[in-house]
């Protein structure tokens, strides 16, 4: 099946909904160049969501699997761990929730998120709606340590699998023929 590869977004955004705001969001729209987005929420505090939109997809078909892949660490060991991962439909957050109560690494460390064809059928994910430059994902955490601890984000990629839309399958098979 078609695939858009591992994108960077080209946008990211603190959106509230915890204690504490992410400090340079956009930092996560640049791969490789060592800057992060950071949040240092109070002991026991979440960060406020961190949006990644802006993919610039442009796909066709039927959406049948969505992987996010989000380098994260934290800045001491077993202090963070994810509050909500969730898809954002260009409005809300919609479908099921990815976050895991696995502690963030000390280092910047890619954890990937996947979405199978029926979460994201029951979440209303189409085409249309990934092709939107407001589609992405939200992420939180939650500093479970006593300390006031920094949550890091160094940049978030998308892979969106599709099926159908990149060949007329049905020209072909209605010449007995398949690509």
């Amino acid at each position: 099946m078609p695939s858009t590869g591992l994108t960077l977004c080209g946008r990211g955004q603190s959106v509230g909904g915890g204690d504490e705001a992410w400090l340079n969001p956009d930092n996560i729209s640049t791969a490789g160049d060592g800057t992060q987005a950071t949040c240092t929420p109070a002991a026991r505090d979440f960060t406020d969501s961190l949006r990644a939109d802006q993919f610039g997809f442009a796909v066709a078909g039927d959406i049948t699997e969505i992987t996010v892949r989000v380098r994260k660490s934290g800045s001491s060991g077993n202090d963070f761990e994810d509050d909500v991962v969730k898809l954002f439909n260009g409005t809300t957050t919609v479908g099921a929730g990815k976050g895991t109560s696995d502690t963030w690494p000390t280092s910047p460390t890619d954890v990937d998120y996947t979405w199978s064809e029926a979460e994201l059928t029951t979440a209303g994910i189409t085409a249309a709606i990934v092709n939107l430059s407001g589609f992405g994902i939200e992420i939180s955490a939650e500093d479970t340590a006593s300390g006031s601890d920094t949550a890091k984000v160094s940049e978030i990629e998308m892979n969106v699998t599709y099926s159908g839309g990149a060949a007329n399958t049905g020209f072909f098979k209605l010449l007995g023929q398949m690509p």
